[in-house]
C-alpha cells in the first residue's frame, strides 16, 4: 500500500483516518464486519492519540515517540491487511475501492482463497512481561504447516480486568507467518488479563472465521 498510502506519517494518517471513514460509513459496501472495522478504527485512533503526545514538547520523550512509532507499525499493518482484501475483491466497484484511497487493480489475479476453517490458538508460555502462543489447523491439529491458502496468522489482542468477550474491544497486534508467536506487554499492564483471538489470512487479505477465544494473566 505503499504507493498510495504516502510515505510520511501524516500522509498515512491521512490515508488511514479516511479508510475509517468509508469503512464506518459504509462496511457492507466493503465486506467488512462491523467488529473488524471497530479494530482497524482503533488501531488508527490509538496511533493518532499517541503521535499527538510524541509531537507535543511537554510530552515528546524517547518513550512516546517509541510509543507513536509501534502504534504507527500496528495501524499500518491492519490498514494494509483489509486494503488488500478489498483491493482484489472483485464484488466491490471500482469507485469505491477509489472512495477507500485503494487503486483498482489493473488485472485480477488468480485467486488463492484462504481457507475458511478457523485456526485454533492456545498461550503455551507466560514471563515477565510476555506470553507465548501457538496455532494450528483446526481441520488438521497435528499439521505442522499452515492449511493450503493461509499466508499466515492475525492476532487481535483486549487487555483488560476480567477476560474479555465483545470482539468490538480488540485491536490488531500482528501477523504471523511462522510460530511460535510471542507477545509483549507494557509494564502498567502487569496483573490484567490478556484475550485473544486470531484469523487466518491469504496473500490477498481474505481472511477465514475467528478462532474461539483464550485468554491467560499477565505475570506481574
Amino acid at each position: 500500500m505503499s504507493d498510495y498510502m504516502g510515505s510520511t506519517e501524516a500522509a498515512k494518517l491521512a490515508w488511514m483516518d479516511n479508510f475509517v471513514d468509508v469503512l464506518q460509513a459504509s462496511g457492507a459496501t466493503y465486506m467488512v464486519g462491523s467488529g473488524d472495522v471497530a479494530a482497524i478504527a482503533a488501531a488508527v485512533q490509538s496511533f493518532s492519540t499517541a503521535r499527538d503526545i510524541a509531537l507535543a514538547p511537554s510530552t515528546r520523550n524517547k518513550g512516546t515517540v517509541a510509543n507513536k512509532n509501534d502504534l504507527l507499525v500496528a495501524a499500518v499493518a491492519i490498514c494494509r491487511q483489509y486494503a488488500r482484501m478489498i483491493k482484489y475483491n472483485a464484488g466491490i466497484d471500482d469507485q469505491a475501492k477509489i472512495d477507500a484511497g485503494i487503486k483498482p487493480p489493473t488485472t485480477q489475479p488468480e485467486p488463492r482463497p484462504c481457507p475458511l476453517s478457523a485456526p485454533t490458538i492456545a498461550i503455551i508460555a507466560a514471563t515477565n512481561g510476555a506470553q507465548t502462543l501457538t496455532y494450528a489447523d483446526s481441520l488438521d491439529p497435528d499439521a505442522r504447516r499452515k492449511p493450503l491458502g493461509a499466508d499466515g496468522l492475525v492476532l487481535f489482542r483486549a487487555i483488560g480486568t476480567a477476560p474479555v468477550t465483545d470482539v468490538s474491544q480488540f485491536q490488531f497486534y500482528r501477523k504471523y507467518t511462522t510460530k511460535p508467536m510471542p507477545v509483549f506487554f507494557e509494564q502498567a499492564e502487569n496483573g490484567k488479563i490478556a484475550t485473544y483471538y486470531g484469523r487466518w489470512i491469504g496473500q490477498r487479505g481474505d481472511m477465514s472465521t475467528p478462532s474461539a477465544m483464550v485468554n491467560m494473566a499477565i505475570a506481574a
